[in-house]
């Protein structure tokens, strides 16, 4: 199974591992998120950060 999650490419992040990429706490995620700057999904009791909000943030583009 992880080679197949390998060939398809990883397309969201945990809020940790979003943490991890921007060098942030978790508090500036959810500062983002509630400012409409960053968009987390949620699946169950999961939150994902899309990739293309991580590059779109890292790009300085304005949210969509």
């Amino acid at each position: 199974m992880k080679e197949k999650i390998r060939e398809i490419g990883r397309r969201g992040y945990s809020i940790n591992e979003t943490c991890a990429t921007l060098g942030i706490s978790r508090s500036t995620v959810w500062r983002l998120e509630k400012a409409g700057k960053l968009r987390v999904i949620a699946i169950g009791r999961r939150r994902i950060v899309p990739e293309s909000e991580i590059d779109r943030l890292l790009s300085g583009d304005k949210a969509a």
